[in-house]
């Protein structure tokens, strides 16, 4: 097996690196929000453009 008998699947360092990565999407998710919303951008292109930007971070993640 890819690991040994009682082995958690993941480690101290793979949880921290998960709530540091999803941490840092978020705050670039608020940081975007906070700069289209004042440029007068529709509440729905904001969502598309957050939608976006969420999925292709998750994607380079995972690619990561």
């Amino acid at each position: 097996p890819p690991r040994k008998t009682g082995q958690h699947v993941m480690d101290g360092f793979a949880v921290w690196r998960v709530a540091f990565v999803g941490s840092m999407i978020a705050i670039a998710a608020f940081i975007l929000e906070a700069w289209l919303a004042p440029r007068g951008h529709s509440p729905e292109f904001i969502r598309t453009v957050l939608l976006q930007m969420l999925v292709t971070a998750q994607w380079v993640y995972m690619i990561n």
